[in-house]
């Protein structure tokens, strides 16, 4: 499960090195969990890895969403944050509250 600032760069960027085939694992899925809808650049991004890659729209910080993309069975979550971010101190009390949640879901 991927969640956090969930951008076109930054979902680019980590699915090109995730799913990389150098890698070995042809298996892994990945779930990325926004609260937003994917913008049309995004979401054909998306499309392109549609046998990997799931898109959910939702919260990281719900309980009901985080038990609709079924965490429990994940084998990880991946937190992207913010690395252009002005305010870097809320960027990162936001992702250390992202990371808190799961650890209690």
């Amino acid at each position: 499960v991927v969640c956090g600032h969930i951008t076109y760069n930054n979902v680019k960027s980590f699915l090109a090195d995730f799913l990389h085939p150098d890698r070995g694992d042809r298996t892994s899925r990945v779930l990325f969990l926004d609260n937003k809808r994917p913008e049309p650049e995004l979401t054909g991004l998306i499309k392109r890895y549609f046998l990997s890659v799931q898109y959910f729209e939702g919260s990281a910080l719900n309980h009901n969403d985080l038990r609709r993309v079924q965490l429990e069975h994940s084998d990880a979550v991946i937190i992207l944050c913010n690395k252009d971010s002005e305010d870097t101190k809320s960027e990162d009390a936001a992702t250390i509250l992202r990371a808190v949640r799961y650890l209690f879901s």
